[in-house]
This record gives structure tokens, C-alpha cells and sequence, in this order.
């Protein structure tokens, strides 16, 4: 959907994944909204989604995009991304806040169970930075922020990390 008004065009765009539930996705979801963000809501479940887009379009007086999206699904990640620079221009902040987990002693736990949880807090992660900071994507409105040990204050580099950086030492944000 194309921006509504000169003004809407001139929105920063985030992509929040989760966000669809009644957790914190929702909550950053929310108050990126409130901050005047154009919030585009993901979630693995189709009709949650939609349903929070038209939610937040009622709080708000203004459209939300939403769509359905896997984290574990590389391909799928991709796709939304693409689909998200094509229809609102760029995203300049991404909020990777899809998580699982199943609350079991470790010694119950099956291997099925250790390895999605690992999937969609590892590699969901993963393939959303992925999609939006290699040279393979339109990544130019992202920064990459590090921290540097000789100043607490986060300096900006536009270079992509090297590929010695831990993923941990680099966040993917824009404008927040």
C-alpha cells in the first residue's frame, strides 16, 4: 500500500517480527507506532497479524502494514523484505524480536525441541540482519552500531562488520 499522505511518505519505517502477540513484539510494535513509525507488524500467525494491523490502524488514524512471516524460514525473511523496501520505500529500523522457548528441565528436553528453539532465536535473527545489511539487499538506510571499548557511547560505522565481529557486537538499528 502506498503512502497515504506527503506526510505518511515521510515516516521512518520499522519491521517488527512477533509482533503480533501479547508480548513485548506487540509493546515495541506499539510504541514505535505511538513514536510515529510506519510499524510494519509480522507474525507466524496470518490472522493475528492482520488483526493487530487493523488495531493499531484504529488507535492510530492511519493504514499498517502486516504480513505473515517464519523466521526460520531464510527464503521467507527475504521476501518480506524485499516486499517492505518495495512497498514503503525502505526500513530503517529493524526490531528482530521473534523468540521460542518451551520451559522444561534441559534433561527432559527432546533434541526437536533444542533445535527450534535455536532456530527461530538463532537463525531468525540471523536471517533478518542478514537480509538487510549484506551487499545482497538494499541495505543503505542501516547502520551498523558497535560499541567501542575505549568509549561507552555507541559510535556509527557504515561499513558492515568484519566477519571476526560476533553478532552480538553489532546491532542492526536505525533511528532509535
Amino acid at each position: 500500500m502506498p503512502a497515504q499522505n506527503e506526510h505518511d511518505a515521510e515516516r521512518r519505517v520499522a519491521l517488527v517480527t512477533a509482533a503480533a502477540g501479547a508480548g513485548i513484539g506487540a509493546a515495541i510494535a506499539r510504541r514505535l507506532a505511538a513514536d510515529g513509525y510506519d510499524v510494519v507488524i509480522t507474525d507466524a500467525h496470518e490472522r493475528r497479524c492482520g488483526a493487530f494491523a487493523s488495531q493499531l490502524a484504529d488507535e492510530h488514524g492511519r493504514e499498517f502494514l502486516s504480513m505473515p512471516l517464519d523466521v526460520t524460514d531464510f527464503d521467507a525473511v527475504g521476501a518480506v523484505t524485499r516486499a517492505v523496501v518495495e512497498q514503503r520505500g525502505r526500513i530503517d529500523a529493524l526490531v528482530n524480536n521473534a523468540g521460542w522457548s518451551r520451559i522444561e528441565p534441559v534433561a527432559e528436553m527432546t533434541p526437536d525441541t533444542w533445535l527450534r528453539c535455536l532456530d527461530v532465536d538463532l537463525n531468525g535473527t540471523f536471517s533478518g540482519l542478514y537480509t538487510r545489511v549484506t551487499p545482497r539487499s538494499p541495505a543503505k538506510y542501516l547502520h551498523w552500531w558497535r560499541r567501542r571499548e575505549s568509549n561507552p557511547r555507541r559510535q556509527v560505522s557504515t561499513r558492515p562488520p568484519r566477519t571476526s565481529e560476533h553478532p552480538r557486537r553489532a546491532a542492526c538499528v536505525g533511528g532509535i
